[in-house]
């Protein structure tokens, strides 16, 4: 069984309904939780099995994406 992740991101305010509907998109790759929509802080789960996948697909999105930190 994996084991829970997570992957910390920013995005633009205005593009975080946009990120979270790209995650739903990408069936179990992620679910996105806003932490502090002013600054669009995103906490994203994932599993330790799909982690890798999750940070090559958000280096690829149409939006820019910046990655804080992993746990």
């Amino acid at each position: 069984m994996s084991e829970k992740e997570m992957v910390l991101v920013e995005v633009n305010p205005s593009e975080i309904v946009y990120l979270d509907f790209l995650l739903e998109g990408f069936n179990g790759l992620g679910i996105g939780h806003t932490l502090d929509p002013k600054i669009a802080r995103v906490a994203i789960y994932t599993t330790s099995s799909m982690k890798a996948e999750l940070i090559s697909t958000l280096k690829k999105l149409p939006i820019n994406v910046t990655l804080i930190g992993e746990e």
